[in-house]
């Protein structure tokens, strides 16, 4: 049973979405990016020091510590960015990350110079120049991730109708750069006040280079947010690697979220530690951009996303319980910074976490990878809702429904296996999807009854595969309760229409010959008793005729018993009436044997069914096989008659069908629970075996 799913195909070409190859001197100039931020974030560093802080009427201060920080995310982002951009020169992901770093570390270099020059004025250049270009490429901040946001992570865009989205956000950047860079005052109040525009423009032009600038703000932040949606389109529609690829960069930037918002609400100093937390997880996106576009295959994201949200949710439970804790009893006994209060709330805090880490971790498990993580329970809600589909067309629903829902699948399709060996659909839930799906062979009691076929959202993980092939054999037993309610139902119909069958044969046989032949003799009995008296002769004549017409109506009425039931089987048992047909063929160049044990007394339908099946199968040898010889036998084995008939012929061809002859000992024996299969005898030649059981029938009286 296959219950992996086949690895990626190896990506041996490089187009245009994928990168290219790693060549050309437009791949290597990417390490200046990298190596600029390094220069750039050298002097923010000397300028901080030599400055010994920032001015204390600064509104917008960066003191070093904050400032290592950041810079140290600068570098992040440039060096990773290099990175992708040497490899995948093409992919416009690469870049985009790669000049945040040079924008980041100039803004800060730029600020940490003019510090310096405020501080000790006359001694440093004027750094008004180096501020005005920062301050006008402040709208690229936004264009780097939208760029990110809409190429990631095949370098293309999801369709060409988000290209007006592209273009809007390049003309809101430029827009943007030109109106700061034109605009009168100050350059920017907050990081560099003081310093003023040394390009301003006055009058009309200047007035609308300040509305242009919130316009292009608001422009750039609305195409960044549908550069966001895009990412969202491109999930809905990907297949589970570009899935997988995408949840590397929403992990950092959801992490990077959570803590800046818990910023705002936590109380010092842990909110100086969610900032840098948040800033560490904002770090983290080119490292999970590099991940996703050249190593995705290697690490399980979901498993790191499942274990940040387990110990996220724990922390900030326990660190709750502790606060409120530490609260009311302070509050209860009126008594402040107490250690005994504290370890209470420590210990309560302890003692809560072992069960509270078991049901976050369920419900974790449950949010990111279904409920594959408690077997026990996927296999009991399968049988449970087997239990209550009362048609197979509702069991095999159940099992489709049951399963995409428990492993969290997009698709989750059954098929059902016809005797010919053909896979049909039966049941599905979901769409399918453009990935190649998982098939698992349904097997039950050694025989394929089925596929299932299993689309994930995500990379199913190698603990998934005992769970999925316990749901293979619950599946492959209720596939085959199916497919068995199936063929009886189509039995039963057979039996029926057979039935009906039988009956307007009899009524044509008596309508249509005996019938007619009966009412011609009581005319002919008429005719010769009004001419008895004085046409003997002519009446005796009609009498002959009368003799020969009775003895045809009682052929014709032997058939019809025959039809129904051999007379032989009564009068003589199965082996004698076996014996007793074999002997019609002593005319042909066949010689037929049988060879019988001592047979218990049989059910009437076994014994029919049996003479048939001989009857058939000889008849085919003597038509067909060009053998010499024939042997029929007719065994007692644990419960079951067993009837074989074998020749000396030239066996079957590897052309061969089905015929009619065929197919009626296979219904034949299928009707009593039994089986009849054809194939080539030991010694070469056909041989035919029937197994008929007779356990559960009544014996013929």
């Amino acid at each position: 049973m296959r219950t992996r799913p086949a690895p990626d195909p190896v990506e041996t070409r490089h187009d245009t979405a994928a990168g290219g190859p790693p060549a050309g001197p437009r791949a290597r100039a990417a390490w200046g990016l990298p190596l600029l931020t390094a220069a750039l974030a050298t002097l923010a560093v000397g300028a901080a020091v030599s400055a010994g802080g920032p001015p204390a009427d600064d509104p917008n201060p960066a003191p070093l510590p904050f400032l290592l920080v950041v810079l140290a995310a600068a570098l992040v982002f440039a060096g990773v960015g290099a990175l992708v951009a040497e490899r995948r020169p093409r992919n416009p992901v690469g870049w985009s990350l790669a000049v945040v770093g040079p924008g980041l570390a100039s803004v800060f270099a730029a600020k940490a110079w003019a510090d310096l020059a405020l501080v000790q004025p006359g001694r440093w250049p004027d750094p008004t120049a180096v501020a005005w270009v920062t301050n006008s490429l402040a709208p690229l901040a936004l264009l780097a991730p939208t760029v990110l946001l809409l190429f990631f992570p095949d370098g293309a865009l999801p369709s060409p109708r988000w290209r007006p989205v592209l273009w809007t956000s390049v003309a809101a950047a430029i827009a943007g750069a030109l109106a700061l860079g034109m605009r009168p005052d100050e350059i920017d109040a907050s990081d560099f006040p003081g310093l003023s525009n040394p390009v301003e423009v006055d009058g009309p032009v200047g007035v609308l280079a300040g509305d242009v600038v919130p316009a292009t703000t608001v422009l750039g932040t609305a195409t960044l947010l549908a550069a966001l949606g895009s990412q969202v389109v491109r999930y809905r529609r990907a297949v589970v690697r570009q899935r997988q690829q995408i949840k590397w960069i929403a992990y950092p930037a959801a992490l990077n979220v959570v803590c800046w918002t818990a910023t705002e609400f936590a109380p010092a100093p842990l909110d100086a530690l969610l900032w840098v937390a948040g800033l560490a997880a904002l770090a983290g996106l080119p490292v999970g951009a590099a991940v996703a576009i050249l190593r995705h295959r290697l690490y399980d994201i979901d498993l790191l996303i499942s274990r940040t949200l387990v110990y996220g949710v724990l922390s900030a439970v326990v660190v709750a319980v502790y606060v409120v804790v530490v609260a009311w009893l302070g509050a209860l006994l009126q008594i402040e910074d107490s250690l005994a209060v504290s370890l209470v709330a420590t210990g309560l805090a302890a003692v809560m976490f072992a069960p509270l880490r078991e049901r976050v971790q369920r419900w974790v498990n449950r949010l990111v990878f279904g409920r594959r993580d408690d077997p026990y329970e996927v296999l009991s809600r399968l049988g449970r809702h087997l239990e209550a589909a009362l048609a197979p067309a509702a069991a095999l629903r159940a099992i489709v429904e049951t399963v995409r829902s428990a492993l969290d699948l997009h698709y989750t399709g059954l098929e059902v296996r016809t005797p010919d060996g053909e896979d049909l659909p039966a049941a599905e839930s979901g769409v399918p999807g453009q990935d190649d799906p998982l098939r698992v062979l349904l097997v039950h009691q050694q025989e394929a009854v089925g596929t299932l076929v299993l689309t994930p959202r995500s990379r199913l993980r190698d603990a998934d595969a005992p769970l999925i092939e316990d749901l293979a054999r619950q599946a492959a037993a209720a596939v085959h309760a199916a497919r068995l309610t199936d063929e009886l139902q189509q039995a039963r119909e057979r039996l029926v229409a057979g039935r009906e069958e039988e009956r307007r044969r009899l009524r044509r046989d008596l309508h249509d010959g005996l019938g007619p032949q009966l009412a011609a003799q009581t005319l002919k009995v008429g005719s010769a008793r009004a001419l008895y008296p004085v046409r003997p002769q002519a009446a005796d004549a009609i009498l002959a005729e009368l003799e020969v017409d009775v003895e045809r109506a009682l052929d014709d009425l032997r058939r019809l018993i025959e039809d129904l039931r051999p007379p032989a089987l009564d009068e003589l048992g199965l082996v004698g009436a076996v014996r007793e047909a074999a002997l019609r063929y002593r005319v042909s160049d066949v010689q037929v044997a049988v060879e019988a044990d001592e047979l218990p007394p049989l059910p009437a339908a076994v014994e029919v069914a049996a003479y048939r099946i001989v009857d058939e199968a000889v008849t085919n040898v003597v038509r067909h096989a060009r053998a010499r010889r024939c042997t029929v036998r007719l065994t007692c084995a644990a419960g079951d008659l067993v009837v074989e008939v074998v020749d000396d012929g030239v066996g079957p061809r590897r052309t061969w069908s089905a015929g009619v002859g065929l197919n009626s000992m296979r219904e034949r024996a299928a009707e009593l629970g039994g089986r009849c299969t054809l194939g080539t005898a030991d010694g070469g030649g056909t041989r035919v075996g029937a197994l008929l059981p007779i356990r559960d029938l009544v014996p013929h009286g």
